[in-house]
C-alpha cells in the first residue's frame, strides 16, 4: 500500500495498526474503526464488520467501496456521519440477515445513496434476496448471536441507547438482546416476537418503564417482576394473554400504569 492510501483499523490497538500499515492489498485484518487518511476504495480486502464509529469525522467522503470483503454485519448508524455520501458499493459480501441487519434494510429503502442492491447470504431461506426487500419480521435473532459489530458504547447493536433509554422495537426478537446496560431506565421491546416476558429483565433493577406491546406473549409467570421495584409503567397490550396468574405482578411497588 502506498503512503497516501494507508488505512489504520483499530483506533486503540497498536498491534493492529502496525499490521495493517505494513499489509499489502487483500490482507487488511478484521480490526475495528478507521483512521485517516481514508481511501475511497476499500474493495477486495478482508474487512469482516463495520462498527458504528468507523467513519466518524469523515463527513466529506462521497464515494465508498466496500466491495468484495468479508462483511457479515454492519452496526446501526455506521454511515450516519457520512453526510456527503452519494455512492456506496456494498456488493459481494457474506451478509447475515438477522436482527442485527434489520436497520440496514430500512436504511437502504429510504436513502438516496446508490448502494448496488446488496444481497443476503444467510440464513439459507434469505440467500440472494436483496437486503432492502427482506420483510421486517424475517430479520430475526434467537438472542444467542455473537456479533462482533457491537457499538463501542456497549449498547446491543440491534438497539439504540441514549440517556438510559434503550429501544429494541420491531427487530423480530425472540429473546432479550445481550448487553442491555444495567442502568437502563426505559426499555422498549414492542413489535417483536417474544413469547414470554424475558426473565433477564429482573437484572435491570433501575427500570421505570417497559414496553412489551405487540409481541406474542401468552402468559405472565408468577413473580416475574418481583425485583423490579422501580417499575412505574408496564405495557403489555396487543399480546395473546388470556389469563393472569396469582402473584404475576408481585414486587411492582411503584407501578402506576399497566
Amino acid at each position: 500500500m502506498t503512503p497516501g492510501s494507508t488505512v489504520y483499523l483499530g483506533p486503540s490497538d497498536r498491534s493492529c495498526r502496525s499490521e495493517v500499515a505494513d499489509a499489502p492489498k487483500h490482507s487488511l485484518s478484521t480490526c475495528w474503526g478507521l483512521w485517516n487518511p481514508l481511501p475511497n476504495m476499500l474493495r477486495s480486502n478482508q474487512i469482516s464488520c463495520i462498527d458504528n464509529s468507523t467513519f466518524t469525522g469523515l463527513s466529506s467522503v462521497r464515494l465508498l467501496s466496500l466491495y468484495d470483503n468479508r462483511i457479515a454485519s454492519i452496526a446501526p448508524g455506521a454511515f450516519s456521519t457520512l453526510h456527503s455520501l452519494s455512492t456506496i458499493n456494498l456488493l459481494s459480501n457474506p451478509y447475515v440477515c438477522d436482527c442485527h441487519l434489520a436497520w440496514l434494510g430500512q436504511w437502504l429503502k429510504k436513502t438516496r445513496v446508490v448502494s448496488g442492491n446488496p444481497r443476503c447470504q444467510k440464513p439459507p431461506f434469505l440467500k440472494e434476496i436483496p437486503i432492502q426487500d427482506v420483510a421486517a419480521p424475517d430479520f430475526t435473532c434467537d438472542g444467542v448471536e455473537d456479533n462482533g459489530c457491537l457499538p463501542a458504547s456497549g449498547c446491543p447493536d440491534v438497539c439504540t441507547c441514549s440517556d438510559g433509554v434503550v429501544r429494541c422495537s420491531n427487530r423480530g426478537l425472540h429473546a432479550l438482546p445481550k448487553g442491555i446496560p444495567k442502568d437502563t431506565t426505559e426499555l422498549y421491546l414492542e413489535g417483536n416476537m417474544l413469547s414470554s416476558v424475558p426473565k433477564e429483565l429482573a437484572a435491570l433493577k433501575q427500570l421505570s418503564l417497559v414496553d412489551l406491546s405487540n409481541n406474542s406473549i401468552s402468559t405472565v409467570d408468577p413473580y416475574t417482576f418481583s425485583n423490579m421495584t422501580q417499575l412505574a409503567t408496564l405495557i403489555l397490550s396487543y399480546n395473546q394473554i388470556r389469563c393472569i396468574p396469582l402473584h404475576a405482578f408481585d414486587g411492582l411497588r411503584s407501578l402506576r400504569l399497566l
